[in-house]
């Protein structure tokens, strides 16, 4: 009886040990676990330094759960702000090339409406002066035609009837040199109006 006995207070005790066991422990070849898996997500990513709640504690939204270290996103802000004022700074340097090239810009207009403006000016004073020549041609020819007839009939000298022929000549050079510096005036006028000349 005494080994009955021995058998029951043994059984009683391994019985209460492998309940016990069993209420915390889940051992199985085939089972499934029910529960609510809750992702926390941070803003930030980094490494965390501090964990401010245990394992089953229960937590709501807007918790201090745990503090990440802010050295590499100190890191990552100082380098955004040095970018930032490099960036201001091209800003800047960009601004005052721009505002010279404007102003680059404007003396150029100024340089090619005055060039133009002169080139006009030298071609309307070309085109008076071929008229003038032309006139000073007609009126020498008149003057040479006059000396020939003068000098038929001897009431002029040949040295004068050369002179005649000479002054002819000079006008007519004068008229092509007046020809030549409207032509050259309207070259000007072109290339300050920015066509192509050649």
């Amino acid at each position: 009886m005494v080994i009955v006995a021995a058998l029951v207070i043994y059984g009683g005790i391994y019985g209460y040990n492998l309940y016990s066991f069993g209420r915390i422990h889940v051992s199985t070849d085939d089972a499934q676990v029910d529960g609510h898996i809750d992702p926390v997500i941070a803003h930030v990513s980094g490494y965390v330094t501090s964990v401010n709640v245990a394992d089953n504690d229960k937590v709501k939204e807007g918790d201090f759960i745990a503090e990440i270290d802010p050295r590499e996103l100190k890191i990552k802000l100082e380098a955004a702000e040095d970018a930032l004022k490099t960036a201001e700074a091209g800003l800047q340097t960009a601004q005052a090339n721009f505002n010279a090239a404007q102003e680059r810009v404007a003396d150029l207009e100024q340089n090619v409406r005055m060039e133009v403006e002169q080139a006009l000016a030298d071609r309307g004073s070309s085109a008076q002066r071929i008229a003038t020549a032309d006139l000073q041609v007609r009126q020498a020819t008149a003057a040479l035609a006059l000396a020939r007839t003068r000098y038929t009939f001897g009431v002029i000298t040949s040295l004068e009837l050369l002179n005649a022929q000479t002054l002819l000549q000079e006008a007519e050079f004068a008229r092509l040199q007046s020809q030549y510096n409207y032509t050259m005036s309207q070259y000007s006028l072109e290339r300050a109006m920015g066509e192509k000349i050649w």
